[in-house]
């Protein structure tokens, strides 16, 4: 991070920080375990302004949040109507915080938002103005239709990384925003955020017991997004920084590609079995029934899957169906669904 971006993300909290980011807030939005919607915030502000900043600013002083600031409400969202409702692995947990947390953590991620474009590599499109998840599905879709052209040896890797992101600690959290350079002041703040928390789970009208929350960053959080972009970024930059993964080059081109991301969303793009192999074994925590590989040239002599991984002809990248023949159904929807 530049001098000059860690000076603005470590400045006081001032007011004007959290009038903009209750005003960035939605309405009609579900408020927290307090009950306590946007709407009210909005309305009552010019009176309840000068005691939520005091509360703020005691926050960071004792590096604490009040209990309920803490407190989450988490509510389980079924996936689709076609996967089983007895599957646990088909609801997803929704986190939803209360309002007066809300706004601290978005004006904590709208500082975020303005440096974290100059730190994430461009091999990123996700949640960073200006990029756009079009260029990494037409980069994905040249580099496919070169190497079936040429008929070259390469491995196109799907990775499911959402658990090693969803698990992360608190600790890890610190660390990475320490390892990127951010200053002691706006650490402390992101430490406040997600130090302690606590959540109950609501299912069926009832709530469960309290419990203590030491992992993970719960989806419905403002600044989720962006602390995901930056432990996305770090399994970039050991993919990059990895010399025995060579990557491949993009046509026309001198530039060697090893890694695209949209999110948490992965994709390697790797030259051969030894470069496979590298990838798969460098400490990553995937799931690997949900990772897929692409295989081209002669590495297609591998057969159905290559370390456990499963071999695809068709496989589905950031919501489109990508193919490494002739294009079949699948890659028709792209074209109707998208």
């Amino acid at each position: 991070i530049k001098e000059e971006d860690k000076n603005v993300c470590d400045q006081p909290l001032v007011e004007a920080e959290i009038n903009t980011a209750l005003k960035s807030l939605k309405n009609n939005s579900s408020p927290g375990i307090d009950g306590i919607p946007t709407e009210f915030y909005k309305f009552f502000w010019s009176k309840l302004k000068t005691y939520l900043m005091e509360s703020y600013l005691l926050s960071f002083e004792t590096g604490h949040l009040t209990l309920s600031q803490k407190r989450g409400m988490i509510i389980l969202l079924h996936k689709g109507k076609e996967l089983s409702r007895e599957d646990l692995g088909n609801w997803r947990p929704i986190s939803l915080t209360n309002t007066d947390y809300k706004i601290l953590a978005k004006a904590l991620a709208l500082r975020l938002n303005k440096v974290v474009g100059d730190i994430i590599s461009t091999d990123q499109s996700g949640f960073i103005k200006g990029r756009n998840i079009s260029s990494t599905l037409r980069e994905i879709a040249d580099i496919l239709e070169h190497k079936n052209d040429k008929g070259a040896d390469s491995i196109i890797l799907s990775l499911d990384c959402k658990k090693a992101f969803d698990t992360v600690s608190v600790k890890f959290i610190l660390e990475t925003f320490k390892h990127f350079g951010f200053g002691e002041n706006f650490r402390r703040w992101v430490s406040t955020l997600f130090k302690e928390r606590t959540a109950l789970v609501q299912n069926g009208g009832s709530l469960s017991r309290e419990f203590q929350i030491n992992r993970g960053v719960g989806q419905g959080c403002q600044i989720a997004p962006l602390i995901f972009l930056l432990a996305a970024e770090l399994l970039a930059q050991s993919i990059r920084q990895n010399n025995n993964i060579h990557g491949i080059k993009l046509p026309m081109s001198d530039q060697l590609v090893k890694v695209k991301q949209f999110a948490d969303d992965t994709t390697l793009f790797l030259r051969d079995i030894i470069d496979f192999r590298e990838a798969l074994f460098s400490d990553l925590q995937l799931n690997q029934n949900k990772c897929q590989a692409q295989v081209m040239g002669q590495n297609r002599t591998f057969g159905t899957e290559i370390s456990g991984i499963k071999c695809v002809d068709i496989a589905k990248i950031l919501s489109v169906y990508f193919s490494t023949k002739k294009p079949p159904q699948e890659v028709e929807e792209n074209w109707t669904k998208r």
